[in-house]
């Protein structure tokens, strides 16, 4: 049986690489930052709007409201 060994990349190619590599990474680069920021801010936005059911499920608990009245607050 004969075996195949893959040939290398020629020595020439591998700059060409490397800055293909570098111009990939400034193109996503860009678009990712912009995909965490937008992440951190939908994350504040939930975590506001939990505190505040939260808060508003708490209140209607502790007091004395009927409940269509505690639907009505919440």
């Amino acid at each position: 049986t004969a075996t195949v060994n893959p040939t290398p990349a020629p020595s020439s190619n591998i700059p060409r690489l490397t800055e293909s590599l570098k111009l990939e990474h400034q193109f996503l680069r860009v678009p990712f930052e912009h995909y965490k920021k937008t992440i951190r801010a939908n994350h504040r936005v939930v975590e506001k709007e939990m505190s505040a059911v939260i808060s508003g499920v708490t209140d209607a608990a502790g007091s004395d409201l009927s409940p269509d009245d505690a639907v009505n607050h919440l």
